[in-house]
This record gives structure tokens, C-alpha cells and sequence, in this order.
């Protein structure tokens, strides 16, 4: 019986392998040079990833700022602006992001995360200050205000960020957590409609999306795809994967490589 489960597993392992070779291929042959790694820092918040999303949602065609409401539409604001009056801001306030609109008296914070932590101080949590200013500063109702919080993995902010000192208890239930794989990709990708005849911007929002999957392993998804259905095709193969993470999850991570070797020459 058990040389049963090998014979399977070292035949499944086989069709993995195909599947590994074809995809490394596939990866050696693509154009590795990209404009923003080249340029920057990959977890440059301000000058690569703040700047280039408010490039593009302050970019106005004619009338109309496309990016902007696909932004709005991705995320399902109901953010309403007057053309003669939008203020488009970054780093205003030290808020990464800012639409402002004192006429439709609405606005949206964009908080963009990286790897850094929340700035909070210990009377005031850093949403706090942001949200604080808008409504006392920019004289913005508080009920006309939208904050998001933008981080690699759609993570929620520190509890003392949105509650230090508890002056505005809404705030802990209007914050809306997005991501960069999800919504930041997926807000571009809608945006390509956009640029089919603009060659230069429709490959540097492909270059972005490209940097986007590499920091956040959101790549290779087709390969993915392809493991899935080989773990399907069979009884046999279902058990052979499940061989394998029964127990690989008992070895120590330097061990496992050698754990899959060892397998293979069985």
C-alpha cells in the first residue's frame, strides 16, 4: 500500500515538474526590465506608489477625469465632485492622497501603505489627525467623508490610529481597507479601455500592474490554475497532494527541498 502511494506520487510529482519547466520558460522569456524598479525603490510609498496613483487620478482628459471616477466607481465611493472645483492633492495635511471638494463639501482620504506602520502619537492616532483636519480645518461635514486604507495585503489599520482618543467614534466603521492586488489592479486593468491607442501609458500601467504582482507573489496565476486542475484530474492525485502537505508541514523550511528530491528518486 505505501509502495502504492509512492508509485502515484512520484507520477504526480512528474506532471508537476512539466508544469514548473514550462512556466520557468515562459517566465525567462519575458522583458524582466521594468520603468519603476528600474527608477525606484519597490516600496518607495511616496515617490513611486503615492505619486503614481495620483498621477493618474488627477490626470484629466478634456473634461472628464477617467481614472478618477474608475477609481470611484472600483471602489464604490459616493464621492460627488464639481469639475470647477475638485482639489486633487498630495502629501496636503501629510494625508498621502486628498480629494477635496469644498462646494460639493466631500472628501476622501487615501492613506497608502507599504511596509511602514501607522505614525500615531499618543494623543492622537495618525487617521485620527487626518480625519480631525478635514472636518476642522477644510470645514468638510463629517458624514461627507470617505477614508481608505491602501496596503499590500488589505490589512486593517492600528486600533490606536482610528481610536487614541475616541473624539470621532464613526471613524473605527468608515474606514474601508482596499489593497493593491485587488482593488489597485483591478481599478487599472478596467482603466485599459482607456489607453489601447496610447501606447506609452498603456505600457507603463502594465509595467505597474507587473510590479504590483511581483511585491505581492500575485504572479504565475495561470500556473496555479493548471496545478489545480492536475490535483483534480484524479482520486490519485488529490491523495498524493495531500501526502505531500501532511508532511512537509512537519519539516523545518530549509528541509523541504531536499524532502521533494528525496521523493522524486524514491
Amino acid at each position: 500500500m505505501v509502495n502504492g502511494k509512492i508509485v502515484h506520487l512520484r507520477n504526480f510529482l512528474e506532471k508537476l515538474d512539466v508544469i514548473r519547466k514550462r512556466y520557468e520558460d515562459i517566465e525567462a522569456r519575458k522583458d524582466q526590465f521594468n520603468i519603476f524598479t528600474a527608477m525606484f525603490d519597490e516600496s518607495d510609498e511616496v515617490n513611486l506608489h503615492s505619486q503614481f496613483i495620483f498621477s493618474l487620478l488627477n490626470f484629466k482628459t478634456g473634461n472628464e477625469y477617467r481614472y478618477l471616477n474608475a477609481f470611484l466607481k472600483c471602489v464604490d465611493s459616493s464621492f460627488e465632485y464639481n469639475l470647477n472645483s475638485l482639489e486633487i492633492h498630495k502629501e496636503l495635511h501629510d494625508i498621502d492622497i486628498l480629494l477635496l471638494d469644498k462646494s460639493t463639501k466631500r472628501a476622501v482620504i487615501i492613506e497608502n501603505k507599504i511596509y511602514a506602520s501607522d505614525s500615531n502619537h499618543e494623543n492622537e492616532g495618525q487617521l485620527e489627525k487626518y480625519y480631525r483636519i478635514i472636518i476642522e480645518e477644510e470645514k468638510i461635514p463629517e458624514d461627507n467623508i470617505e477614508v481608505y486604507y491602501l496596503s499590500l495585503d488589505g490589512h486593517e489599520p492600528s486600533t490606536e490610529s482610528v481610536s487614541t482618543n475616541n473624539k470621532y467614534p464613526k471613524l473605527c466603521e468608515k474606514v474601508q481597507c482596499i489593497s493593491y492586488p485587488n482593488e489597485i489592479v483591478r481599478w487599472l486593468q478596467g482603466c485599459m479601455p482607456f489607453v489601447y491607442d496610447k501606447p506609452f501609458q498603456r505600457e507603463t500601467i502594465i509595467q505597474y500592474i507587473k510590479l504590483i504582482d511581483d511585491m505581492t507573489n500575485n504572479v504565475d496565476i495561470e500556473e496555479r490554475v493548471e496545478i489545480k486542475k492536475l490535483i483534480g484530474e484524479s482520486k490519485s492525485n488529490l491523495e498524493s497532494a495531500k501526502l505531500l502537505i501532511d508532511n512537509v508541514k512537519h519539516l523545518h523550511w530549509h528541509t523541504i527541498v531536499d524532502f521533494w528530491n528525496g521523493l522524486v528518486v524514491v
